[in-house]
Order: C-alpha cells, then sequence, then structure tokens
C-alpha cells in the first residue's frame, strides 16, 4: 500500500529500538552519574531514580529491536533523512549482519543479566547502574553503527555510520525527553522538577549535535545521492520545522520552565503549559516522520499527502499526551510516590 514493504517497516522498527536503547542507556548514564555526585547532597536519590525509570525504556527498545532481528532476512537500505538516497549493495548488508548478530546476542544476553539485577537485586542494580549502562551504550553504540559495511572507512562508509549513530541523540533522546517530562508531569512533586528541568539545555545540546552528525554524513554523500522527489521536498519543510520548533522549545519555553520551578510555589501559566507540549510533541513527531520516511524508497505520497500525514500524527500524538496524563501509574508505577 502507498509503495509501502513489510520489511521496509522491520527496518524502520530494528532502527527504533536501538535508537530508544541506546538513548536510554546514554542519558541513563548521564542521570546515575549526578545521582552519586557527591556536591548534590541527599537530594541525588532523584537522579537515581529517574535513571532507573529509563531502563524501562531501555527494555522496550530492546523488545522492538529483537522482534526486528528475529524478522530480519534483508536489511533494507539506508536513506538520509534529507530525503538523499544511497542504496548499500547487498553484499555490504550481509556483512553488517555477520558482523552486528553476534553481538547483538551476547547484547540479548547482557540485557536479560541486567533484568535480572533489577528483579531479584536491586541493591546491587543501583549500585552498578553506571556500569550497566555504559555496557549498553557500548553495545548499542556498535549495533547501530553498521546498517551495512562497505569493508573499508570510505565516504560512503561514514556516511552509513553518522546517518545511524545520530538516531540516538536525534529520534532516541527526544523520545527520553518527552518520557522524563511525562513523568514530571505525573509525579507532580517540585523537588523532581528543579533537577529534572535545568537538564533540558544539556540534552537539547545533543538533540542539535546528533542533527550536526546527519549533515555532515550528509556532505559526504549528497552530489552522489540527491534526487528531486516529492519525498526529498517535504522532507526539507520537516527539517526547517523541527529546527524552528527546536530553537523555541530550547529557548524561551526551557527558559521559562527553568524559571518557574526555581522560584518556588511558583507554576507556568496554562498557555505556557500548552506551547510547551505542544512543541514537543511537534519534535517527537518530527523526527518519527523523518526516521519512518527513510525507511520507505517507493513511497507513492504526494507532497500534500505527507503533510497530511505529517500533521495528523501530530495531533495524534497531541490527544495521546493528554490521555497519558490522566494514567499517571503506567508511567511511574504505583511504589513511585
Amino acid at each position: 500500500m502507498f509503495g509501502m514493504e513489510f520489511l521496509e517497516f522491520v527496518s524502520f522498527a530494528k532502527q527504533l529500538g536501538l535508537a530508544l536503547a541506546g538513548a536510554a542507556a546514554f542519558w541513563g548514564l548521564v542521570l546515575s552519574i549526578k545521582s552519586h555526585h557527591p556536591a548534590k547532597g541527599p537530594e541525588c536519590i532523584i537522579f537515581d531514580w529517574l535513571a532507573t525509570r529509563l531502563f524501562f525504556l531501555l527494555l522496550a527498545g530492546f523488545g522492538i529491536a529483537l522482534c526486528a532481528w528475529i524478522l530480519f532476512l534483508f536489511l533494507m537500505p539506508v536513506y538520509a533523512h534529507e530525503g538523499i538516497i544511497l542504496v548499500p549493495s547487498q553484499q555490504e548488508v550481509i556483512r553488517a549482519l555477520e558482523i552486528t548478530s553476534p553481538v547483538f546476542a551476547v547484547w540479548a544476553v547482557f540485557v536479560l543479566i541486567s533484568l535480572w539485577l533489577n528483579r531479584f537485586k536491586p541493591v546491587l542494580f543501583g549500585e552498578w547502574l553506571s556500569g550497566i549502562y555504559v555496557a549498553h551504550f557500548i553495545f548499542l553504540l556498535f549495533l547501530i553503527s553498521l546498517p551495512a559495511w562497505s569493508g573499508n572507512l570510505n565516504a560512503h562508509q561514514w556516511f552509513y555510520i553518522g546517518h545511524s549513530v545520530h538516531s540516538i541523540f536525534t529520534f532516541g533522546s527526544v523520545i527520553v525527553l518527552d518520557f522524563l517530562v511525562l513523568i514530571s508531569m505525573a509525579v507532580r512533586s517540585p523537588a523532581i522538577k528543579e533537577h529534572l528541568y535545568p537538564m533540558f539545555p544539556l540534552i537539547s545540546k545533543f538533540i542539535w549535535v546528533g542533527l550536526g552528525i546527519d549533515f555532515l554524513s550528509v556532505a559526504l554523500v549528497f552530489d552522489d545521492a540527491i534526487q528531486m522527489t516529492p519525498k526529498f521536498f517535504f522532507m526539507q519543510t520537516v527539517v526547517g520545522i523541527l529546527i524552528i520548533n527546536g530553537t523555541i522549545l530550547s529557548g524561551p519555553i526551557t527558559r521559562k520552565m527553568i524559571q518557574a520551578v526555581r522560584n518556588k510555589g511558583s507554576e507556568m501559566s496554562k498557555n505556557w503549559m500548552r506551547a510547551a507540549d505542544l512543541c514537543g510533541v511537534i519534535s517527537v513527531s518530527s523526527w518519527f516522520t523523518i526516521t519512518f520516511t527513510d525507511f520507505f524508497h517507493h513511497l507513492t505520497f504526494q507532497y500534500w499527502q505527507f503533510l497530511l500525514a505529517y500533521v495528523s500524527l501530530i495531533a495524534t500524538l497531541y490527544a495521546g499526551h493528554k490521555i497519558m496524563q490522566l494514567f499517571p501509574i503506567a508511567l511511574i508505577g504505583r511504589h513511585a510516590e
């Protein structure tokens, strides 16, 4: 339908799972390090609690990636986010699968060990949390870096690496950021917001770095792979929206959120809260759209159809945000408060 193929969905799911798990491991590590910082005092338990919550996102990413890996018989071509197409050869794809599949199997075993520690040895799990996240991130960085292997580090190979790795810091990180914001709303604890909101500029910087990595990787193959199609022009639109929205979200909205938590007892106005919620949804929707569209080479959409699907996704996720805020237990667990 619309030029989509089943294995393209599988390829997207693989990227989604690895990016989500990688971002959860990376930001879980950052939070865990903050929780053990000697200058943080007794309230460092907040960072530790948030770091533990991200382990469940890591498991969700693993589950998605595992299902995709099992279904994966042929890795679909890699497509750049700006609508530029670079198709690796079947040999390159097979080489990558031969290299990464044993590593994925080892990572799966490590996930089971981590899950066992979390379930049956929670104290030990907490003590080793930073090391656990480091190990997961190393596994995931390697796995996501090799969608194809040319046999040497030429321009095309660096494109494959940069195009895939950036998803951890962009697509995965915006999901993590959205998840943390929803948690802060669900818990209704000023202390969590006081510790969490000042981290948003750091997360935003890594998202911008990830976008820069993608642009640099595209520059390596731009002349060889550009195709002027409705998909290409639609991607330019989404990237433009993403940059404008990211500037607003990481600028005035973040400053307003930090200012609100620093002024004890103050709250953001409803209009500012709606703006923050909408910008967050646009960020997630944009990166989802960009990543999803990458993996479908034969889409028959016209520009207006791409745009309609994109706007519909924003509306759907915004409604989903509102629904999720009504059921905080699903996000934080019954024991959280």
